[in-house]
C-alpha cells in the first residue's frame, strides 16, 4: 500500500468528524427513549469511558507503528485466523458503509426530497463516496481539514440562537428513575459514538505527523466530536423534552426548526442537514477505505484502487436495501449493532493488545 502521510491536526479532525457521523441527527433520540430527562449525562460517560479505549486503540498502533489494524491481526493471529478475522472485518465495514448512505437517503427522502425516488439519492452520494475513496485517505483528510471549520461555525450559530427557548425544567427531576437507564443508553451512545473509532486503525501511527502526537491527536478529535454530541443532546432535552426528543427520528433536526429569533431568523434546519450531509460523508468514506485496504491485505493486491468502483456499486445495491424500515433501523441500532461493536471494538483490541505484549515479550527474551 502506498505510503502517505497526515499532519495530526488533520487527524483530530477526521476522529472529530467521524464521531459526529450518523450520530448528532439520530442518537440523542436513541438517548433520550431510555435515559429520559437525564440524557444530557449519557455523552458525558461516554466521552469519559471512550478515553479510556482509545488508550487501549493507541496502544495496539504504538506496538506496530508501521503497520495498519489489518497487517497488525495477521502478524499476531497468523495467516490462517487472521485473515478469517480480516474478512469478518471487512464484511462489517462493507455493510455499516451501506447503512450509512441508507440513513442519509432516508433523512432527505422524509425531511427534504419527498418527491425524489430514494435510489436516485443513494446514486448520487455513493458516486461522491467513490470519487473521495478514489483520491485516497491524504486527500480526504486535508478536505475535512478545510470543511471543518464551517461544520464548527454553523453548529456555535445554531446552538446560540436555540439557546433563549431552553427550559431548565425540562433536565427536571434528575436521577428520576436512578443510575440504570442512563448507564443502558451509555452503552448504545459507546456503541455507535466510539467504538466504531477502531477502523481509524487502518492508518498507521507512524503515518501521522508528528508521530508523537498520534495518542493526543486521537484523543482531542474524539472530545471534540463528543462534546459536539454533548451539547447537541443538552439542548434537545432543554428545548423539546425528553418525550418529544424520543418519539422524533430526528430530533436534532427538529431542533433547528424551533430556531426563531425577533421573527427573523427561523427554520435554521437547513444548517444541520449541511453538517450532517458533510459529516456522514466522512464517515461513510472512511468506512469504505477501510475495507478497501481490509480486502487489499486480505487478497495482497498490488493497489486496490480499481477495485473502488464495483465496490461502491455492491454498497449501493446494499444502502437500498440495509433496512427494510426504520423500525428495524431502531432495533438494529439499540440491540443488533452493539453485539456486533463489541466484538470488534472491544474484545478484539483486547485480545491484540494482550497476545502483542505476549508476543514482543517473548521476542525480547
Amino acid at each position: 500500500m502506498e505510503r502517505f502521510r497526515i499532519s495530526s491536526k488533520q487527524f483530530s479532525i477526521i476522529v472529530a468528524v467521524f464521531t459526529i457521523g450518523t450520530t448528532i441527527l439520530v442518537t440523542p433520540g436513541v438517548v433520550a427513549n431510555r435515559a429520559k430527562q437525564d440524557s444530557w449525562m449519557v455523552p458525558l460517560i461516554g466521552i469519559g469511558v471512550g478515553v479510556l479505549i482509545i488508550l487501549l486503540y493507541t496502544s495496539i498502533a504504538k506496538l506496530y507503528p508501521q503497520k495498519n489494524f489489518f497487517e497488525t491481526i495477521l502478524y499476531i493471529f497468523g495467516k490462517w485466523l487472521g485473515t478469517a478475522v480480516n474478512i469478518f472485518l471487512v464484511i462489517i465495514f462493507i455493510i455499516t458503509a451501506s447503512q450509512t448512505i441508507w440513513y442519509l437517503g432516508n433523512f432527505l427522502k422524509v425531511q427534504v426530497l419527498t418527491e425524489v425516488p430514494i435510489y436516485a439519492i443513494h446514486i448520487i452520494y455513493t458516486v461522491v463516496v467513490i470519487y473521495g475513496a478514489r483520491l485516497g485517505l491524504e486527500t480526504i483528510s486535508r478536505s475535512a481539514q478545510f470543511l471543518f471549520p464551517t461544520i464548527i461555525f454553523l453548529f456555535i450559530l445554531v446552538t446560540i440562537l436555540i439557546a433563549p427557548q431552553s427550559k431548565l425544567e425540562n433536565l427536571q427531576p434528575i436521577f428520576e428513575y436512578g443510575l440504570k437507564p442512563i448507564l443502558s443508553a451509555a452503552v448504545v451512545q459507546i456503541s455507535i459514538l466510539c467504538l466504531p473509532l477502531i477502523i481509524l486503525l487502518m492508518i498507521p501511527s507512524d503515518w501521522v505527523e508528528p508521530a508523537t502526537n498520534y495518542r493526543k491527536s486521537f484523543i482531542t478529535g474524539y472530545i471534540m466530536g463528543g462534546a459536539v454530541m454533548f451539547i447537541t443532546t443538552l439542548f434537545c432535552i432543554l428545548v423539546l423534552g425528553h418525550k418529544i426528543t424520543a418519539q422524533s427520528e430526528f430530533p436534532t433536526y427538529l431542533l433547528a426548526k424551533k430556531v426563531n429569533v425577533l421573527n427573523f431568523f427561523q427554520r435554521m434546519e437547513p444548517i444541520i442537514a449541511i453538517m450532517w450531509m458533510i459529516s456522514i460523508f466522512y464517515r461513510t468514506s472512511l468506512y469504505m477505505n477501510a475495507a478497501l485496504i481490509g480486502i487489499y491485505n486480505v487478497f495482497n493486491l498490488k493497489d486496490y484502487k480499481y477495485i473502488v468502483t464495483p465496490l461502491g456499486i455492491f454498497v449501493l445495491g446494499l444502502s437500498l436495501i440495509a433496512f427494510p424500515d426504520t423500525a428495524y433501523q431502531y432495533e438494529w441500532d439499540s440491540l443488533t449493532w452493539i453485539s456486533i461493536v463489541m466484538t470488534f471494538g472491544l474484545l478484539l483490541p483486547l485480545l491484540l493488545i494482550i497476545l502483542g505484549l505476549l508476543k514482543k515479550k517473548k521476542q525480547s527474551a
